[in-house]
């Protein structure tokens, strides 16, 4: 044999050994989702001390424009959480949201914001990412509008 067709053959039984062995690999951590839709957790993402900053039902995460991960919790010490994408907490606002549920993430021209649902005050509220409330939308039952609909057609 050649000492080129040698070198051939030892290269493609190498990276055949190679590829094998990472396609029969099993992962250690469990696999979750299904079909092409399948990941592992990192228990190690985003650890943070829960005295200081504990998550109380998370509800939704959004991820924005500089792939910041956004987490929306109810628990009024935080209730919006900020991280990178390697888990590490980069901000955290929010205390008047008890009832944070939904979260939205939406682009107006270049800039971000978010819609939080609070669905124990009945609201939404639209903030800018670092916090700053910029509009309140009432549920449409507690504005009054339908009493006073519902009045209108009433028999007299």
């Amino acid at each position: 044999m050649k000492r080129r067709e040698f070198l051939k053959h030892t290269t493609a039984v190498s990276a055949g050994f190679f590829i094998m062995k990472d396609t029969l690999a099993k992962s250690k951590e469990p696999v979750y989702g299904h079909n092409n839709m399948r990941y592992t957790m990192d228990a190690k993402w985003g650890q943070l001390n829960p005295a200081k900053n504990p998550v109380n039902d998370c509800h939704e995460m959004v991820q924005d424009k500089k792939g910041r991960i956004i987490l929306l919790t109810n628990e009024t010490k935080n209730n919006v959480l900020i991280y990178n994408k390697s888990g590490k907490l980069l901000d955290s606002w929010g205390h008047e949201f008890p009832g944070a549920h939904g979260l939205t993430l939406t682009r107006e021209g270049s800039k971000e914001f978010l819609f939080i649902t609070d669905t124990n005050r009945h609201q939404v509220y639209k903030t800018t990412l670092d916090g700053k409330i910029l509009m309140t939308l009432d549920c449409p039952m507690e504005t009054g509008l339908y009493k006073k609909m519902k009045n209108m057609y009433q028999p007299k």
